[in-house]
Order: structure tokens, then sequence, then C-alpha cells
């Protein structure tokens, strides 16, 4: 987990998985950090398809 919050931002990654061929995923979200339920952007992929700086 990555979390900014001088910008208000937080990114869950999880590649695991994607080193034994699965998905790897990565959860996206910037807004208001308070509260207790988050929306944000759920990206999945191969290792293949990761930057080089995610593997």
């Amino acid at each position: 987990m990555l979390l900014d919050v001088a910008h208000a931002s937080l990114i869950a990654l999880d590649v695991a998985d994607a080193q034994d061929g699965g998905l790897a995923l990565a959860c996206a979200y910037v807004g208001p950090l308070e509260g207790q339920r988050f929306g944000g952007v759920l990206a999945a992929a191969p290792l293949e398809g990761l930057p080089p700086c995610w593997r």
C-alpha cells in the first residue's frame, strides 16, 4: 500500500499471484481520506503487462 496524505491518494498493489501466472491487481484512489468507504479504480493484468518497476 502506498499512502500519500499530502496528495490525498492511496494505491494498493498485489503482485504475488502474478509471479505464478495469475493476475496482478492495483487499486487507486484519489480524494478525501476521511471516512470508512472509498471508491476507486481497480486494474488487473498479467505480469508481462506491468511496468518493470512493479515486478
